[in-house]
């Protein structure tokens, strides 16, 4: 279970809150039932409870009985107003994904990284000085096109790299145009 709020500097932050395994058959009641205790074990109250995202399984999206019920149901018992429901969120972000390539940015970005990465030393060497200038980072991401997640993730890490890999690389890399 993730937990996603804003902060008093209206940052969005997400947090793993808790991981529980079920067994067997994961019925609504059953994960409702895990949720309410992860909750209350966090201290977290209802009224900030704003959103559900749920794949579709019918566990989930049950009208009467779906985990997406139950919490509508225990907001309403709490005097909280609905939370807003959406259901594969991830799938239609996947599929996004496929449809925007972004071939021009993602060229260059996988180029410069493999540069980087494919190379022992220079890989190293990058590492190191990452490590010796402290950035927030300890390398860049390989990007493989197998997991959809992870064009995104290659290019929030390479953009917020991007001012350290033109550091490492210098004005006249001409490894690949990124570095400039």
């Amino acid at each position: 279970m993730y937990v996603r709020g804003v902060d008093h500097n209206f940052e969005v932050m997400e947090e793993l809150l808790t991981v529980i395994p079920m067994h067997g058959q994961t019925t609504a009641q059953e994960i409702f039932r895990q949720l309410c205790d992860a909750i209350v074990d966090a201290g977290l109250p209802w009224k900030r409870f704003a959103g559900i995202t749920t794949d579709g399984a019918p566990s989930m999206t049950g009208r009467r009985n779906g985990l997406v019920a139950l919490v509508q149901r225990k907001l309403g018992e709490e005097g909280v107003e609905e939370a807003i429901a959406l259901h594969y969120i991830i799938h239609q972000q996947a599929l996004c994904s496929k449809c925007l390539k972004f071939d021009n940015v993602m060229s260059v970005v996988v180029k410069c990284i493999n540069h980087i990465r494919s190379r022992g030393l220079k890989h190293r060497q990058f590492r190191a000085f990452l490590e010796e200038i402290e950035s927030a980072y300890e390398d860049v991401l390989y990007f493989t096109e197998v997991r959809w997640l992870s064009r995104g993730n290659i290019l929030k890490r390479f953009f917020e790299l991007r001012a350290e890999v033109k550091a490492f690389n210098g004005e006249g890399w001409d490894g690949c145009s990124c570095a400039k």
